[in-house]
């Protein structure tokens, strides 16, 4: 369920809760221990890398996630509608994902950039030097700085804006 709200650009707050409960997920099930030992829910990990990674991907390469469209959305869920454009909720959105990347690099540290450099992004055609770029910057820049990182490679993916 929380996966397919990740994806649903019709909800961008249930979007936005959907990756926040998820990144806690990762905290709680794949961070190691103080000590060292595995979480409580072994496999977790996997789940990580072979679906949700996945999906925040394919919500940056829907037709909908549109950064140049001028069109005026509402945002449900909020007692006082709030109008908001597509910008505002594309940048919203890739914070989100943005901080679910970071918090599964915390989590599982040298495995989450392995699997960025060595699996996934070539399977999406990303070249290796930009692959490695996107892994140092993720690994090296706090949260603020990722953040605008990630939006800006979103936006130049779309075609600017």
């Amino acid at each position: 369920m929380m996966e397919r709200l990740v994806v649903d650009l019709t909800d961008p707050a249930g979007q936005r809760s959907a990756l926040q409960f998820l990144g806690r997920c990762v905290n709680a099930w794949a961070a190691p221990l103080p000590d060292g030992t595995p979480q409580a829910l072994p496999g977790f990990e996997r789940f990580i890398y072979e679906r949700l990674i996945p999906a925040t991907f394919r919500v940056l390469s829907l037709p909908e996630f549109n950064t140049k469209d001028g069109q005026v959305m509402m945002v449900r869920g909020l007692s006082t509608p709030i109008i908001a454009t597509p910008m505002l909720i594309t940048r919203k959105v890739s914070y989100e994902i943005a901080s679910f990347y970071q918090t599964v690099a915390k989590a599982r540290g040298q495995e989450t950039f392995d699997f960025f450099v060595s699996a996934f992004l070539p399977s999406q055609g990303w070249p290796q030097e930009i692959a490695l770029d996107f892994v140092t910057k993720l690994r090296d820049l706090d949260n603020k700085m990722f953040k605008k990182y990630f939006t800006d490679i979103v936006r130049a993916a779309h075609g600017g804006s």
